[in-house]
């Protein structure tokens, strides 16, 4: 009898502290000053900027990256074009995207998403078996592209919590009335 309790409550104390470290992931805000955004990552983010070419013009591409524990990664990507974007430009860009989970086998599906009044698109690639998951979310507003990634090697309901207060933390702050409707 004593056994089954110290097995029970060892279990108890295994499962809240799980679900303790889960929550206490610390959370930290990125917002650039000169930008018009904000997101919150678990953990705190690796930002750099470098010089990239697009279209015979070199713009700044900003990429941050997290990751907890090995398993899950967070990265959010801007970059300010020269030119505003627009449907066939948004669409060009999610085609190397997708053909890459294609071509690695994975399902992709494809769905349209708001944040705020920003239109964009969030492209999910799964593996066939538990293997990896990627949810990609891309914005644009005027000039303005933004990537927002997450990546997994297996999604469970840890990624599903982590990865929804992930995505819904992306916000645009001064909306995207400049940005030509997509569809």
């Amino acid at each position: 009898m004593y056994v089954m309790k110290a097995i029970i409550i060892i279990l108890v104390c295994s499962v809240f502290g799980e679900s303790q470290q889960s929550t206490g992931i610390q959370w930290y805000a990125y917002s650039p000053t000169d930008k018009n955004f904000s997101i919150q990552f678990p953990n705190k983010p690796t930002c750099a900027t470098e010089r990239v070419d697009a279209g015979g013009s070199k713009i700044n591409l900003t990429k941050c990256l997290t990751s907890v524990s090995d398993t899950y990664f967070f990265e959010m990507k801007h970059m300010v074009y020269p030119f505003a974007i627009d449907k066939t430009s948004f669409d060009l860009m999610k085609i190397p995207l997708t053909s890459l989970y294609e071509a690695m086998d994975m399902k992709v599906t494809e769905t349209e998403v708001k944040s705020g009044n920003c239109d964009g698109v969030e492209i999910r690639a799964n593996s066939a078996k538990t293997g990896p998951s990627t949810i990609h979310r891309l914005f644009a507003n005027g000039r303005n592209f933004y990537s927002i990634n997450l990546t997994t090697e297996k999604s469970d309901s840890t990624f599903k919590d982590l990865h929804s207060r992930f995505l819904a933390s992306f916000q645009v702050s001064n909306g995207c009335t400049a940005m030509r409707k997509l569809s």
